[in-house]
């Protein structure tokens, strides 16, 4: 169980990386922070299923204590790729 906050930020990079490189196009987190920098709605060009996405995010939650649930949220909400169609 991760209860810092450093490992806890790695864990939710890690996270996001995986759920980009299960993207349609695949890329990666550090891809995207090189590429995109300073851009907007650049998340909008990468979809994944709800399905991966679940269960990417189930199994990264897993690892966290609870405290940081929310923050692991909110990172999903704002940078996660958008939902297949």
């Amino acid at each position: 169980m991760i209860t810092s906050k450093a490992k806890a930020e790695k864990a939710v990079e890690d996270c996001l990386d995986e759920m980009y490189r299960s993207s349609v196009p695949p890329i990666t987190w550090d891809e995207i922070l090189q590429k995109y920098a300073g851009k907007k709605d650049w998340h909008m060009k990468h979809r994944i299923t709800e399905e991966d996405y679940t269960l990417i995010k189930e199994k990264y939650q897993r690892k966290l204590h609870k405290m940081y649930h929310r923050d692991l949220d909110w990172m999903l909400l704002d940078y996660s790729p958008r939902f297949q169609d």
